[in-house]
C-alpha cells in the first residue's frame, strides 16, 4: 500500500531514507540528468578505451565496470568475426579471405 505524504515524511525520517525531491527541485534534477547523457556516454567510451589499452578503472564499482567492459569487448570481437564484410568493389571477389 503506497504511503501518503505525511506517512512518507514520517517513514523517511524513521528509516533514515531521504524524502524524494518535489516541485522545482524535482524538475531541476530531471533537467540535469538529461543534460549529462552525452557527457556520460563520452566518459564511458573513454574509460572503455583506456581499459582496452590496459589501464583498469579503480574505486567503487570498478569491478562491475571492468566486467561490463570485458563483456562488451567479447561481443565486439564476436561481431567483427561473424558480421558480413562490405567491399568497395568486386576486385577481391575471387581472392580467398585474408
Amino acid at each position: 500500500m503506497p504511503l501518503s505524504a505525511a506517512q512518507w515524511s514520517s517513514h523517511g525520517t524513521r528509516t533514515g531514507l531521504p524524502r524524494p525531491p518535489a516541485g522545482s527541485q524535482r524538475l531541476f534534477l530531471a533537467e540535469g540528468r538529461g543534460c549529462r547523457g552525452g557527457e556520460t556516454l563520452e566518459l564511458t567510451v573513454e574509460a572503455f578505451r583506456e581499459t582496452q589499452a590496459g589501464s583498469l578503472p579503480a574505486g567503487p564499482g570498478a569491478q562491475n565496470l571492468i566486467e561490463a567492459f570485458h563483456h562488451v569487448d567479447a561481443e565486439l570481437k564476436e561481431a567483427a568475426r561473424s558480421d558480413p564484410k562490405v567491399l568497395k568493389d568486386d576486385r577481391h571477389a575471387g581472392e580467398p579471405p585474408a
